[in-house]
């Protein structure tokens, strides 16, 4: 009866620290940016499944460790159970000590590891502390229930359909094309004369040359997912209402203006503003989803724990939503040619590629078409 009690409580306890030190921290920064599911088209099982694996697998694969080390080595049993409270109590100290800068990363690893350990002896010697462990194990089902019910996720899974769009009929004669390029400043096509420098841009300067070109013309924000829909509706970005970037958030744009007179061609990166009814949505298996979304989570999760500079040679996080580089890369701390090692170690997903499959698609059409 003892050895189960023990093994309940030790369980009650590492299932309460795992879920600070792995759900949490993912929590809630996925919280906070709800575009990440949205550009990579995750569906409600997906969430609920990486929900249900942050919140579950760490600490079951850390218990049956456990279990196993009881079985075989019962006497060694306390001694790897004090470890990993240990290693737990670091991980989760790790994230906010390195915020605080001041010293090189490895000594807030270090520092980490020291107050591990001096939590693991005073769980040790005091029973408040065993019990203060215990009765923080609810926070495992108190993490997801705020991330799936007070964040802007919840519009992810529980939000209703866009099928009630409606879509005006409107009297046109032309095809349209619209193309976005995102981070381009209107400053790297300009010369000295501010005009587009037609030596190194002759395309743009000619198409400069014969249209209206809107000089002082610019996006309302510097971020692609508020950027993009207030192209697309006309609208200023409204920030403090956790609108996320698609159809659902964005019921009148471009698309539903269109899509009852116009044929759509739409090629979206990182948002979802084009209602299925009108494009149409790509399905793809669940396990294929599952294991880009668990690929990503896994580098973001190395990104919250690590100090900066032992992230050197992680995947680079900052130019997509989706799709970081799952091979390790090896980035050298000085490199010679900065410039050349950033474009070879940037994943940018064959963006060449996708453009020039969209300017192909580009063909007549018996019925008018709005390419995007």
């Amino acid at each position: 009866m003892n050895a189960k009690r023990n093994l309940t409580m030790d369980s009650l306890e590492i299932l309460a620290l795992s879920s600070f030190a792995f759900a949490q921290p993912l929590f809630d920064l996925l919280s906070r940016n709800a575009g990440f599911f949205v550009a990579r088209k995750s569906e409600p099982l997906d969430i609920f499944l990486l929900v249900l694996g942050l919140c579950l697998i760490p600490t079951v694969v850390i218990i049956l460790f456990e279990i196993v080390i009881r079985a075989l080595w019962p006497k060694s049993q306390r001694k790897i159970h004090t470890l990993v409270i240990a290693l737990l109590v670091a991980m989760i100290l790790l994230p906010p000590l390195k915020r605080i800068g001041l010293v090189p990363g490895k000594l807030w690893i270090v520092l980490a590891l020291l107050l591990g350990i001096a939590f693991s002896a005073a769980w040790l010697r005091f029973r408040p502390v065993r019990s203060f462990l215990v009765f923080l194990s609810p926070a495992a089902l108190l993490f997801p229930a705020l991330f799936v019910f007070n964040s802007p996720i919840h519009k992810l899974i529980f939000g209703t359909k866009d099928s009630n769009i409606s879509y005006p009929k409107i009297n046109a004669t032309v095809p349209l094309v619209m193309v976005v390029f995102d981070e381009f400043p209107l400053a790297s096509l300009l010369d000295e004369t501010r005009q587009i420098d037609p030596k190194l841009y002759p395309n743009f300067a000619a198409l400069a040359r014969s249209a209206t070109w809107y000089r002082n013309a610019t996006a309302v924000s510097e971020g692609t997912l508020n950027a993009v829909p207030a192209m697309l509706e006309g609208l200023y970005p409204r920030t403090s209402l956790g609108l996320l970037p698609n159809a659902k958030d964005h019921p009148h744009t471009l698309f539903t203006l269109l899509g009852g007179s116009y044929k759509l061609n739409v090629v979206e990166n990182n948002t979802r503003l084009c209602p299925e009814p009108l494009c149409g949505s790509r399905k793809t298996f669940l396990s294929q989803r599952m294991r880009g979304l668990w690929s990503d989570v896994g580098v973001l999760f190395l990104y919250i724990l690590l100090p900066s500079e032992l992230t050197t040679r992680l995947p680079d996080i900052t130019q997509s939503w989706k799709d970081f580089k799952t091979d390790q890369v090896k980035k050298r701390l000085q490199p010679k040619n900065p410039i050349i090692e950033y474009d070879q170690l940037t994943d940018w997903s064959d963006r060449p590629g996708v453009f020039k499959k969209f300017v192909e698609s580009i063909q007549p059409s018996p019925k008018l078409t709005l390419h995007f």
